[in-house]
């Protein structure tokens, strides 16, 4: 029932946050700040950075389902506050990025067959979303993965 409760909420995040995308980019950057984006549809840009934290606390609740069922592990291996905060102050590159690690650190701790069922694809939706309000460049590999040459 939490499952499907959690999933429920994700969804009408997504709906939130896949609206507000269409009409943000229309209004541009300059206005995301007032409250009615247009008028139109009444949703500020409040109500898009509460859809944003609703789909990370379900995230949350996902881990900490994991977390009960794994012995030895924590929740505090996974804390989100970092990225709740680049959420709420439109960082959304970076809370790409941090959600990306997130993934990796999940899989890892848990494996991708857990993590898969639990985990990655409300991570996976969430990086769709913000994908769709924001442009953002590849992030770079890290210096130690792909940067080295060789001498």
């Amino acid at each position: 029932m939490i499952m499907l409760t959690t999933i429920l909420t994700a969804l009408i995040a997504i709906f939130l946050i896949l609206t507000s995308a269409i009409i943000m980019p229309i209004y541009g950057q300059a206005k995301q700040n007032t409250t009615g984006l247009g008028g139109q549809q009444g949703q500020t840009i409040n109500d898009v950075r509460q859809s944003r934290l609703v789909l990370l606390q379900g995230i949350d609740n996902a881990i900490v389902r994991l977390v009960e069922s794994t012995p030895g592990t924590s929740a505090a291996q996974f804390n989100t506050t970092h990225i709740a905060q680049l959420l709420k102050t439109d960082q959304l590159c970076a809370a790409i990025v941090e959600l990306t690690k997130l993934q990796t650190h999940v899989i890892d701790v848990f494996g991708q067959e857990a993590a898969n069922k639990e985990v990655v694809p409300q991570i996976q939706n969430l990086i769709a979303a913000l994908k769709t309000q924001e442009s953002c460049s590849s992030p770079s590999p890290p210096p130690h993965a792909s940067n080295q040459s060789k001498t």
